[in-house]
């Protein structure tokens, strides 16, 4: 009974991760049956911790409960407390992480989610902790490049490292639905230089951000002056520019 009791808690964190990451079907099985941890449970949950304070599933509901009072600074701690009663619930390490991206310290909750599907990575609840991992990576990089926009002048006096590397997304020439391919194949590239083990490869989504707040589309195709621009925010010493063209034979 206790597993059921925590995993309801663990649904209603876990939600809007996946409703951002996965299609309606999932959402349309999930989402009729989520019971939300309230900030009016805090009084029960408080009770029957007092007269259990070892319940790793009451401790984890209550964080929750926490969380959802946006009470992040009492949530973590409790959550910390209930991790370590039970570590394989992926519960503490969401409510401490998504305190942390509140705080805008994605850097810790990427961290905390790291920590636990390294650990868990088979648990049940370690799927949404990566989801929960892509979104803070996600809003980590569209933090970078809003700041790498706002010291462009300043970042343009320092050249760029030549052992970084950006491969910039490929320019897709052709039917326009495999404009969506620009930036799946830069990837391919990333992860085939990189295995050089000579390089620091800049993330696709730290590239994709950056493009993204300079308002660049993807068929739109980058020149070489805004190519540049991207390099020295980037601080990326060398960049890899390219396009693909649609071929059919007669």
């Amino acid at each position: 009974m206790g597993d059921v009791f925590a995993r309801t808690a663990l649904r209603r964190i876990l939600l809007p991760a996946l409703i951002a990451l996965t299609a309606g079907s999932l959402v349309a099985c999930g989402a009729a049956h989520v019971q939300e941890v309230s900030p009016a449970e805090i009084p029960e949950l408080e009770r029957q911790l007092s007269d259990d304070p070892n319940n790793g599933d009451v401790m984890l509901r209550y964080a929750a409960a926490l969380f959802s009072a946006q009470r992040c600074d009492s949530a973590t701690v409790v959550a910390r407390s209930g991790a370590r009663l039970k570590p394989r619930d992926a519960l503490g390490p969401l409510v401490i992480g998504q305190c942390r991206e509140q705080a805008g310290d994605y850097d810790e909750a990427i961290v905390v989610y790291s920590a636990y599907l390294e650990s868990n990575g088979g648990e049940p609840g370690a799927a949404a902790v990566g989801a929960r991992r892509m979104l803070a990576t996600r809003a980590r990089a569209r933090e970078q490049a809003r700041a790498a926009l706002e010291r462009e002048s300043q970042l343009a006096q320092v050249p760029g490292d030549p052992d970084i590397i950006a491969v910039l997304p490929l320019e897709v020439v052709g039917d326009s639905s495999y404009a969506p391919l620009s930036r799946g194949l830069a990837q391919i590239m990333i992860s085939d230089l990189a295995l050089l083990q000579r390089f620091r490869m800049v993330e696709r989504l730290q590239v994709g951000a950056l493009l993204d707040e300079m308002a660049l589309s993807q068929s739109q195709r980058i020149d070489a002056s805004t190519a540049a621009r991207v390099g020295l925010m980037l601080q990326a010493g060398r960049l890899v520019q390219g396009g693909v063209v649609q071929w059919t034979s007669s």
